[in-house]
């Protein structure tokens, strides 16, 4: 990045389409600077560890924020601004945050948990709103980029902690991952397999993923190794992706979760003749094939984890199922519940390696029994279930979401898989509903499949139709009993389901129910 600084510093790196700014390399290179030397000056930097929270939108502002981090020596700790309450507190206080650079509207959210935190928490508001709060002491950005000079951009030390970034929590509380520099960059460089591509001297790269998930922390890095320019928007917005691609001729991007939503809307103007090249796509979606021919692109599937990164991926995928293989530098195995390698077509949890482990994540930040319980002589436990068929890696569930019904192993996954390809369903999440088998044992029990569901726009959903259509795709077991009819799904920072939310919930009356139904 600084030497393209030097070499064409009018050269654009990012663009933000949400409030419509956009920075040169030279622009980057020079703010990031200016934050750097104001982090310094507050006394943050590499020799004390500081960690600076980063309670911003996904846009220009975090990255260049990340950037002057990095050269002050400071670890990053993207927060999201929606957070608030318990949540937001535990983030604050796990990572052991010293600064907090925000918006003014966030202030209030963190006025409401200020004495839940260490004293000596700084708040650094970064916009020129006047909603403050008088509990919170406030400093302004102004005196805060004043208050240092400017510093040299120098090389890191790719071992050192370049950011704490939290898990989804979907199992439990989020727990602090440490990247380092290397690791990163190693996420960066291997997001997409090389397709060959000669970009266009204007391309894009999209990326409106918050950078409280991994992929969107390493929006700028993926761009800047692949020559392209940052093009971001603070979160995703299916009736903005189109016009942003065409627009920002964008050629390659990430999909996360929603790749059912754009196969199933309407053909809009801006898909026509778009430029879009490459898309990442996690998960992939059964429709994928002609998903790339209708947009005319091409695919690469995605598996991976904050604490270990895009280890499985597939330029032009072979199956639905299929994750891919294991990319440049990792190794996996299938294992039983005793550690040992499975044969292959048998489901077993997926283990990962690199060879070099200094690639993957230091560890969970603060936790040594949460870090030696997730690795295994120098393979990390992913709770995934997978299994090898024909050489591809193929993703079944995860350990705590899959089902035992009635001495199966039901895989959550493929039932919402098959609900979303249902064009009323815009969302769904299936979960277990534990059911306690005859005699004393509490740990002996069954589960009947639940389906929670949201209907798309100007749809409704009838359960009876929906069961009807999933019995023609699944096998009878896998059909939910249950079926429940929700205006949201419950999710975290990362948009997750939150499952052991869902599991939670009482069969109401308002929920539809097989058996009653006949």
């Amino acid at each position: 990045m600084v030497q393209r600084a030097e070499d064409t510093p009018d050269r654009t790196l990012i663009h933000d389409v949400t409030s419509e700014v956009s920075l040169s390399y030279g622009d980057v290179v020079r703010l990031a600077r200016e934050y750097a030397g104001a982090l310094i000056a507050m006394g943050c930097s590499s020799s004390n560890g500081s960690r600076i929270a980063a309670m911003l939108p996904n846009g220009a502002e975090a990255f260049v924020a990340q950037t002057g981090m990095a050269w002050a020596g400071a670890i990053f700790v993207p927060v999201s601004p929606s957070l608030r309450g318990q949540p937001l507190t535990h983030v604050l206080r796990e990572s052991r945050a010293e600064v907090v650079l925000t918006l003014a509207s966030c202030v209030p959210t963190l006025a409401e948990i200020w004495h839940d935190l260490e004293p000596g928490m700084r708040v650094v508001v970064i916009d020129d709103a006047d909603t403050y709060n008088s509990d919170v002491p406030v400093i302004r950005r102004e005196q805060f980029l004043a208050s240092g000079l400017p510093v040299t951009a120098k090389p890191v030390n790719p071992e050192a902690t370049r950011a704490i970034i939290f898990t989804s929590g979907t199992s439990g509380p989020p727990k602090p991952v440490a990247l380092s520099f290397g690791a990163m960059d190693n996420y960066a460089r291997h997001l997409f397999p090389d397709a060959g591509f000669e970009w266009s001297d204007d391309a894009g790269y999209y990326s409106p993923w918050g950078m409280t998930h991994a992929l969107g922390s390493i929006g700028m890095s993926v761009a800047i190794h692949r020559g392209l320019h940052l093009v971001v928007r603070d979160r995703f917005e299916i009736d903005h992706f189109w016009s942003d691609v065409s627009k920002h001729n964008v050629e390659a991007c990430l999909i996360i979760s929603v790749s059912h939503l754009l196969w199933q809307q309407e053909e809009v103007d801006a898909e026509v003749n778009n430029p879009l090249r490459l898309v990442g796509m996690t998960p992939l979606i059964r429709e994928y094939p002609d998903f790339a021919a209708r947009f005319g692109l091409r695919i690469s599937s995605i598996y991976g984890m904050t604490e270990i990164g895009p280890a499985i991926t597939h330029l032009d995928p072979v199956s639905a199922e299929s994750a891919g293989k294991p990319t440049d530098g990792y190794n996996c195995r299938i294992v039983d519940p005793d550690g040992l390698d499975v044969p292959e077509g048998t489901v077993g949890e997926l283990m990962v390696c690199h060879a070099d482990t200094r690639l993957l994540m230091s560890g969970y930040d603060g936790l040594p029994d949460a870090t030696a319980k997730a690795w295994e002589r120098g393979w990390f436990r992913t709770g995934d279930r997978f299994v090898v068929k024909a050489g591809q890696y193929c993703f079944v569930d995860r350990l705590t979401d899959s089902i035992r019904h009635r001495g199966r192993n039901i895989s959550s996954f493929e039932v919402e898989g098959e609900a979303l390809a249902h064009p009323a369903v815009a969302a769904c999440a299936c979960v277990g509903h534990r059911v306690s088998l005859p005699g004393d044992d509490d740990r002996q029990y069954d589960e009947d499949v639940r389906l929670f569901v949201v209907a798309a726009a100007a749809e409704m959903v009838d359960p009876e139709d929906l069961v009807k259509y999933l019995s023609e795709k699944l096998p009878a077991y896998m059909v939910p009993k249950y079926i429940d009819l929700v205006a949201e799904i419950p999710t975290n920072a990362s948009g997750r389901s939150l499952k052991a939310e869902l599991r939670l919930r009482p069969i109401t009356e308002s929920t539809w129910t097989r058996t009653a139904a006949g």
